[in-house]
């Protein structure tokens, strides 16, 4: 009986150490830009991040990864394309921003999401 307990309870701190959660977001035809909400992350925490600019877009999306104030990865995507990844975990204020540089009355579509996981 001490034994399954043990397993059982084994199980459940696996399961608990790890955790994640999600945001999306659009860049519609007729925004300029667009922020994710602000994460204010710990020392055990991801900030993963999808983009894709939709398939009716005209013009250049554009992305920024910002950590603190300061912008860490950006990037263009053209009609259809995507671009993901996951920063290096630690302490900060993270968050996506879509944008549309040219165009922006009649043109970009993108959609993004943000994927939190801790350790």
């Amino acid at each position: 009986m001490k034994k399954v307990i043990m397993t059982a309870l084994g199980s459940l701190l696996l399961l608990s150490q790890t955790a994640h959660a999600s945001e999306g977001m659009t860049l519609g035809k007729q925004d300029r830009i667009v922020f994710s909400q602000a994460y204010n992350l710990d020392k055990y925490t991801y900030f993963g991040w999808d983009v894709q600019a939709g398939q009716d877009t005209r013009y250049y999306v554009q992305y920024e990864i910002v950590k603190n104030g300061k912008v860490v990865k950006t990037g263009y995507l053209r009609k259809g394309e995507t671009a993901n990844g996951m920063e290096p975990k630690g302490p900060g204020e993270y968050l996506l921003v879509l944008k549309c540089q040219n165009g922006y009355s009649q043109g970009c579509s993108a959609t993004g999401n943000v994927v939190l996981a801790m350790e």
